[in-house]
């Protein structure tokens, strides 16, 4: 899953910066306080900035925390 298709699991999403800002899952989020964005390797990278642990907000969209890894990057084998 890429940090742009993960935002479409989510409420009130709009871009900010290189990333997007969106209501967190994980509690009652009057505002949007969970910062997205793409990291090393396409990893998603995510905050609550109302103090939300990284498990807790995967879990309450019904993912497993491998989904915030990205696509699989292929690597060419070195040739000894």
């Amino acid at each position: 899953m890429t940090a742009e298709e993960f935002t479409r699991h989510l409420e009130l999403v709009r871009r900010s910066g290189s990333g997007w800002v969106a209501k967190c899952p994980a509690h009652d989020d009057s505002s949007p306080s969970l910062s997205i964005c793409v990291g090393n390797e396409g990893r998603i990278l995510i905050k609550c900035h109302a103090g939300c642990a990284v498990p807790d907000i995967v879990s309450a969209l019904g993912f497993q925390m491998s989904v915030l890894f990205g696509r699989p990057v292929m690597r060419r084998r070195r040739l000894a």
